[in-house]
């Protein structure tokens, strides 16, 4: 295919797919009725269909009265505001964390909570349902389902669990005889049980998808939650990837359509825990033989920049995966910054599974499609975004040179589980940012502490830089291209001097850190001059 082509990528993967692996989550996984026309609809495409569902929510406020009181307080004091709806998985925390108290019959009151709302739901879904002729059979079919999943919860509040809930992770666990029992994975484990029975309601040939007994072998005798970049971590989830690619092959030939929870022991500890199940689900699939895609469903495709902030952007047709971790992976902010869980994300490109970012009500306004392909000729700035970050530190010491300094810094900040991001930018100075929240006015005066009794007062120097934004060009070959000069020309137009910048040696992204009042013209200039004029000659633009 030409780079140049304004074919669209997406949709041609799209056809050309045996089989369609889907997240649906959040309060798409409430809307069962318009979820089951889509997988109607696709089937008589001809193809197969592997869901992964989250627990089911809803943010309409009618719902908000079976919203607990204690959910609600946490919620507030999370966010500062009242949340509207009711969310499953906060009150399936909120009976682990009762069980642990002792406070059984609380417990059990908020079960019966998340068993009233979930039949309101699937209540009014058969209602708005056309294809569904016998709302009363129907119902009394799901019910059942229900109850059966909950019943099996309300088993677990008992005497003997108090005090034995384990946490690990985002997950809640009681030990059993064989194995744990997940109270955070009901919620996802519910809503397979309610898809399937709804689809076969609906006269669709679907099935389960699920784990078998593994949580023994996931866990062992002592769970935790495995860190990102472990060993432990990679062989748990090449154990589950196994396991889902045998029921793969056992099922997929005789059922158009295979559901699975978004929980799956050991995936389940993390955060955006199911989207990492659909991607486990995809390379088991892929793993096959069989040709896949996987749909991230979105309000559009991946864009130059946040539509709703800047004019003029564009449809981001095709991306190598390298470059979507350096989009998703830096969680930067924008229209498109929360499209894909990075770790999900990792596991696709691992596998070469093609990725399809798409509005599936708006199909004619175009799709993402994200693989490997020849970049050959595609250079310069193709997605502008931003993020804000704590405040920046920036160190000067002729220690650097020192063996061991970087590693020292890194390793001081690990301990506080402060993630700090961006190399040293010279042989003297170092320009430190944070990934996931910055230390406090007593961290960094404590990290200033550190330095100066290890390394001496006449060698260090700290800099707190306030209110900084980070503004990320990305593209797919930014250093062979003339992106550097565009974004230092789009600077000058505006005035705006950055506190730091950075290319470094790899291909695909430029950093400039500038103050949060400039942040916002800083991309708006960007995206002016390195993309929507990205044809127009530099000398041209430096005429104008």
């Amino acid at each position: 295919m030409n780079p140049n082509s304004t074919e669209q990528y997406g949709k041609q993967v799209l056809a050309e797919s045996d089989v369609w692996v889907t997240k649906y989550g959040g309060t798409r996984a409430a809307e069962l009725a318009s979820n089951a026309d889509a997988i109607e609809d696709r089937r008589i495409e001809g193809k197969k269909q592997i869901l992964a569902i989250s627990a089911i929510r809803s943010s309409d406020e009618d719902h908000t009265h079976l919203t607990h009181p204690i959910v609600q307080e946490r919620v507030q004091e999370k966010t500062g505001k009242d949340e509207k709806g009711f969310n499953t998985t906060s009150h399936l925390i909120l009976i682990a964390d009762l069980i642990n108290s002792g406070d059984l019959d609380e417990a059990r009151v908020v079960l019966e909570r998340i068993r009233s709302f979930t039949k309101e739901i699937v209540n009014a879904q058969i209602k708005v349902d056309d294809k569904i002729t016998d709302e009363d059979n129907a119902m009394t079919q799901l019910s059942t389902v229900i109850d059966q999943e909950l019943d099996t919860a309300f088993a677990q509040i008992t005497e003997d669990n108090s005090d034995r809930v384990i946490s690990v992770g985002e997950d809640r666990l009681i030990a059993e005889d064989n194995g744990y029992y997940s109270i955070t994975g009901l919620g996802e484990n519910l809503a397979r049980v309610i898809y399937v029975k709804y689809l076969q309601l609906r006269n669709q040939n679907a099935t389960e998808l699920k784990e078998n007994d593994m949580s023994q072998e996931i866990f062992g005798d002592e769970p935790k939650e495995q860190s990102y970049d472990s060993l432990e971590r990679d062989e748990m989830l090449d154990k589950v990837t196994s396991a889902m690619r045998s029921q793969i092959s056992e099922v997929l030939d005789d059922n158009d359509v295979l559901v699975s929870g978004g929980y799956w022991s050991g995936v389940g500890s993390e955060r955006g825990y199911t989207e990492l199940t659909a991607a486990l689900i995809a390379a088991a699939c892929k793993q096959s033989g069989a040709r896949i895609a996987c749909l991230i469903e979105k309000d559009y495709p991946i864009m130059s920049a946040d539509p709703r902030t800047i004019e003029n952007t564009r449809i981001i047709e095709r991306i190598k995966y390298k470059l979507a971790l350096e989009i998703f992976g830096n969680q930067t902010s924008g229209a498109d910054s929360q499209a894909i869980h990075a770790p999900a994300l990792d596991v696709l490109a691992q596998n070469k599974v093609d990725i399809v970012v798409f509005n599936p009500d708006e199909p004619e306004s175009g799709a993402t499609l994200i693989q490997d392909f020849d970049e050959e000729g595609i250079t310069g700035s193709e997605m502008i975004a931003t993020r804000k970050i704590p405040d920046a530190l920036l160190i000067e010491s002729s220690k650097m040179i020192v063996p061991g300094f970087l590693q020292e810094i890194g390793t001081w900040f690990n301990n506080r589980n402060i993630s700090v991001v961006l190399p040293p930018s010279s042989q003297a100075t170092m320009s430190l940012t944070f990934a996931n929240g910055g230390p406090n006015a007593d961290q960094v005066a404590e990290f200033e502490a550190f330095l100066k009794e290890r390394y001496g007062d006449e060698h260090i120097t700290l800099e707190s830089i306030p209110g900084q934004t980070l503004v990320y060009c990305l593209g797919h070959d930014i250093k062979n291209s003339d992106a550097r000069l565009r974004a230092e020309l789009a600077l000058h137009s505006i005035g705006v001097t950055p506190n730091m910048d950075m290319k470094g040696y790899q291909q695909r992204v430029m950093i400039y850190s500038v103050d949060n009042d400039d942040a916002d013209k800083t991309a708006v200039a960007f995206h002016k001059f390195c993309i929507e004029n990205k044809d127009t000659p530099v000398e041209h633009l430096l005429s104008a």
